[in-house]
């Protein structure tokens, strides 16, 4: 296999894959776009027209996808927009701190923006990618600052989940890079 494959494979990468896919069993809300029938199979009754209703992200991004609903979830973008801006204005006045994210953010802003694209939501998609990008640059850079730690410091108290699992993963490399520059050997003896 390539070297592609090796990094799916990688614990790094499985780690974060595994954050995003458990995020696919938590609830999320759609409306439904016309009635629809009972599916028993997902424990839904019979839903009128315009109706919320909560159902696992996975079962509500079908659900978009087959235009029987549209994502319900307000306030991501609103929520994406402050948070890219207090990440702003911290990074401007030198702040090493993160600022405070709510737990999942990561999650369902992806899972939102899935839902905005398979709804026909191409250009306000678009915005929120851009503004989800910079976020995510402006805390990264804040993150690879501090790998030379050996563990979370404490500029970090405000890290998500998936920024943890990142710092821990990035980490390991950083200090196998340390050891190797220091002369430890392949076995992991001291060259000198």
């Amino acid at each position: 296999m390539g070297g592609g494959a090796a990094w799916l494979r990688s614990d790094c990468t499985v780690r974060l894959r595994s954050l995003v896919l458990a995020s696919l069993a938590e609830q999320s809300r759609v409306r439904a776009r016309s009635a629809l029938p009972a599916i028993p199979a997902a424990g839904l009754g019979p839903l009128r027209e315009g109706e919320d209703l909560e159902v696992p992200r996975i079962l509500g991004l079908a659900l978009i996808a087959a235009g029987a609903a549209a994502p319900a979830d307000e306030g991501v973008e609103v929520e994406l927009y402050r948070a890219q801006g207090k990440e702003r204005a911290a990074a401007q006045s030198g702040s090493p701190q993160l600022s405070q994210l709510r737990p999942g953010f990561y999650r369902k802003v992806a899972s939102s923006l899935a839902a905005m694209e398979l709804a026909g939501m191409g250009e306000a998609a678009r915005r929120a990618l851009s503004v989800y990008q910079d976020l995510m640059t402006l805390r990264l850079q804040k993150v690879a600052r501090s790998l030379g730690y050996t563990s979370v410091p404490a500029s970090l108290p405000n890290a998500t989940d998936e920024e943890r699992a990142l710092f821990e993963c990035a980490s390991a490399i950083f200090r196998r890079w340390r050891e190797i520059m220091e002369g430890v050997d392949l076995v992991g003896g001291r060259v000198h």
